[in-house]
């Protein structure tokens, strides 16, 4: 049940409010009168005028003097005066020009970078892509450089090992067994690590290959995986892009790159096909496994064996994905 305060309570609770608020002081005490300020401003404006006066004739009769001295004195220091000013603004000038010309090599500086041939001292700005885009990986490779600072200590079979990276990781092993180079790899001669050239410009990503640098020589394949990698052909799009928007196409790359993408474009049009095909026909996916050239695999692998026989395309491919399984 609700209890309600007594009159007498709230007349008395009221009485305490106005005692409190009468001892707290009005605003009125903390501003002055306009009256105040103004005689007080007009009196201070009467002693200043007054001091004023015996100063001004005090300097009347100063520059007086002075005049006269000076007339007699045929005016010798105003040609030494001059000869002064004359050597300061000599000595602006020349000042000025200078950081003009300080200027201008500031500019050309900023506009023509001198860029590190050491990835790993990178600084990555719009000036350095645009600088190395137009270089190319060429210029900071570091391919006959010293590997001493590459050298990585393994622990073996309860034993030390050294690794070092060696210049044969400049060229990779392609599926047909042709040797390329990998003009992307850039070693680092001051922390002994590689980097990847497109992903260190373009890479969002802080991976190994674009911000930290590689160097387990112990599972150097990697760097192929690498490659094979989304975060690598993204970025090596994203380099092939700039370079066509500058005019400056890097043919052997683009064509690598389109090749790759026309294989796995012709090689999906050919699966898709079968898979429409099977389920066109109502006809079971699986089967007792999932070998190649097993009789009683899926029906799936089954059609494009078939379909290999007479396809020189999917032949190489299931030559290819056969040994990659065996091993």
């Amino acid at each position: 049940m609700k209890r309600y305060i007594s009159g007498a309570k709230k007349r008395h609770i009221a009485d305490e409010k106005k005692a409190f608020v009468s001892k707290l002081p009005k605003i009125s005490s903390f501003l002055k009168s306009d009256k105040e300020d103004v005689a007080s401003t007009s009196a201070a404006i009467s002693e200043i005028q007054d001091s004023e006066l015996p100063i001004e004739n005090d300097l009347n009769k100063g520059t007086s003097e002075c005049v006269n001295a000076d007339r007699n004195d045929k005016r010798k220091e105003p040609a030494g005066l001059q000869t002064i000013l004359s050597n300061k603004n000599a000595e602006s000038t020349s000042t000025s020009s200078q950081a003009n010309k300080c200027h201008e090599s500031l500019s050309t500086d900023t506009a023509h970078p001198t860029v590190s041939t050491d990835p790993a001292l990178w600084h990555i700005d719009e000036n350095l892509i645009s600088y190395c885009v137009q270089k190319g990986p060429t210029f900071c490779r570091n391919k006959d450089s010293n590997f001493k600072k590459s050298s990585r200590i393994y622990e073996e079979a309860d034993r030390k090992k050294t690794r070092t990276f060696h210049k044969s990781l400049f060229n990779c092993k392609l599926k047909n067994g042709e040797i390329v180079d990998r003009e992307w790899l850039l070693y680092s001669p001051l922390i002994g690590k590689v980097y990847c050239f497109f992903c260190r410009l373009f890479s969002p990503q802080h991976s190994k290959f674009s911000v930290y640098g590689f160097d387990n020589w112990k599972n150097h394949k990697r760097i192929q995986e690498y490659a094979e990698g989304y975060e690598h052909k993204t970025s090596l799009i994203t380099y092939s892009k700039s370079r066509s928007l500058k005019g400056r196409i890097d043919d052997r790359l683009i064509q690598e790159l389109d090749k790759e993408c026309n294989y796995w474009k012709d090689l999906l049009r050919r699966l898709i096909t079968v898979v429409k095909f099977i389920a066109s026909r109502g006809l079971p996916f699986r089967g007792a496994n999932q070998k190649i050239g097993s009789s009683k695999n899926v029906n799936y692998l089954g059609i494009i064996e078939l379909i290999s026989e007479y396809d020189p395309f999917l032949k190489t491919h299931f030559q290819f994905m056969a040994i990659k399984v065996a091993a």
